[in-house]
């Protein structure tokens, strides 16, 4: 018998692996690229503008090694985004004109 221990990161099913990832508000407004960390090595996630809480990417290749066959399974990516609780007066200005603006 095999028993798999749980990953403080990765959940497993099947060959695929799932990783929650949090962001801030500013990178799932206005996209950026950030660095996601596999099982083996680190690699880049492009996060597009208006990305969303909840919403997954697929990076291909990147999960366990398929049982007697080549290839791997694919890592899935669950991005939160983190809202900010505490927010200067600058930063509550500039969020105020851009609701005005209809953001």
């Amino acid at each position: 018998n095999v028993r798999v221990l749980p990953h403080p990161e990765f959940t497993r099913k099947g060959d695929d692996l799932h990783l929650k990832q949090v962001i801030p508000f500013t990178s799932a407004v206005l996209g950026e690229k950030i660095i996601i960390k596999t099982l083996d090595k680190e690699v880049k996630l492009k996060i597009p503008s208006g990305t969303h809480s909840g919403q997954e990417f697929i990076i291909k290749g990147h999960g366990l090694p398929h049982l007697n066959k080549k290839g791997q399974g694919n890592l899935l990516v669950k991005i939160s985004v983190a809202v900010p609780k505490h927010l200067s007066s600058s930063q509550k200005d500039l969020l105020e004109k851009l609701k005005r603006e209809g953001l």
